[in-house]
């Protein structure tokens, strides 16, 4: 009878255990994923399109429509779809950096955020991505590339061999200083632009659904979402020819909501007295 009581008190013990080590895995899964908190959709029940043909439009919102394949991408995308008689008729998708993504890639890595962003945005100064997680590359192999467009003569002495030495501690100051001048207003611009600030990537309406309406009651269903969700959506500084024709049709016929800041058009469905969601 001992033995039983034995046998079941370690296998208990060991069911406890394993459980505890579940929880614990969970919670460090759980908390090592950034976790974008999911967006309000309460405008879609306040608003109604129809077709010229008068046929209601049905909308469909997909949070990080993407997120499945973005491997750490910074770009969060996402994605509304309209629908007629239950048949896709076209769909918008607007993307933007959280704010989360951009420290997380960016503000938080071992070399200054203003280099790193340098180079995410298309910076001439290094001559590799650094990678969003798992190894960055050697310290020394980064001055390197990185003073072969700011200082070019320095990358003789930012060696493997010189690391420590006095000489290569001063051509490391002086490349990340030049660096740093350099790229300061490409990260300060880069992180105004992206961060936070939801911009029309795409926009498209299926065979047979051209002229029908959907474009506009795309446009301004995705800004009403923008805005409930306390951003303002910003209209794509680079348009196809028929992602420029749905725009300028869309601005001819709402010019109450559209704003133009920068060089950028913005809509604001706010600026409707009819609409509660104020950007």
């Amino acid at each position: 009878m001992m033995n039983v009581l034995n046998t079941n008190a370690r296998l208990y013990r060991t069911i406890i255990i394993a459980f505890i080590h579940h929880i614990c895995y969970t919670l460090y899964i759980i908390s090592s994923k950034e976790i974008t908190a999911m967006w309000s959709t309460h405008s879609l029940e306040e608003l109604s399109f129809t077709t010229k043909g008068n046929k209601h439009i049905t909308f469909n919102f997909i949070f990080d429509s993407e997120g499945h394949k973005n491997n750490g991408s910074l770009w969060i995308i996402h994605k509304l779809e309209a629908y007629v008689d239950n048949k896709l008729a076209g769909f918008m998708t607007t993307s933007y950096i959280p704010e989360g993504r951009w420290n997380n890639n960016i503000e938080n890595t071992p070399f200054d955020p203003i280099i790193v962003s340098a180079d995410f945005f298309g910076g001439e100064s290094l001559g590799f991505k650094f990678p969003k997680q798992g190894n960055i590359p050697d310290e020394y192999k980064v001055l390197q590339k990185l003073s072969l467009s700011v200082a070019y003569d320095m990358h003789r002495i930012l060696t493997k061999e010189n690391i420590g030495s006095k000489e290569y501690e001063d051509a490391k100051d002086f490349v990340i200083k030049r660096a740093i001048r350099k790229h300061k207003e490409k990260y300060d611009s880069s992180k105004a632009f992206h961060v936070e600030k939801p911009l029309v990537d795409y926009i498209s309406t299926e065979d047979g659904y051209a002229r029908q309406g959907i474009a506009h009651a795309l446009y301004y269903t995705m800004a009403s979402i923008v805005c409930e969700n306390g951003y303002r959506l910003r209209s794509s500084g680079l348009k196809t020819d028929d992602g420029q024709a749905h725009f300028n049709a869309f601005a001819r016929n709402y010019p109450e909501i559209i704003t133009k800041e920068d060089g950028y058009y913005f809509l604001d469905t706010n600026l409707e007295d009819n609409i509660a969601y104020a950007c």
